[in-house]
């Protein structure tokens, strides 16, 4: 395999290429963000696995629907309500409006 020179700007298939830094401490300081990156990645993978977990958990002992939970939390979570509300209230007047068989 060959290696790849990055001191030099590189080409992909006609695209623009990019000019890869030379420094080792520049390279250090990319491997450094690159890792704090997946520990960042790492914790949000951690956190969405919490928050499934806490809505099955509501699920299983209220029998609530998950989409309603998950629809809950969201608003909840922005503070939202209001406007969740509006949302419902203006797809229940377009249901009637257009859904309902006319006379």
């Amino acid at each position: 395999m060959d290696e790849l020179n990055f001191d030099q700007e590189q080409t992909n298939g006609g695209a623009t290429g990019f000019v890869m830094p030379s420094s080792p401490a520049d390279r250090k300081h990319i491997m450094d963000v690159m890792d704090e990156i997946s520990a960042s990645k790492t914790r949000a993978e951690a956190e969405r696995d919490f928050q499934k977990e806490a809505i099955n958990e509501l699920h299983d002992k209220f029998k609530i629907p998950k989409r309603l939970l998950n629809r809950f939390a969201k608003a909840h979570h922005k503070a939202s309500y209001t406007e969740e509300l509006a949302v419902d209230s203006d797809f229940e007047a377009m249901v009637e409006i257009l859904a309902k068989p006319q006379a």
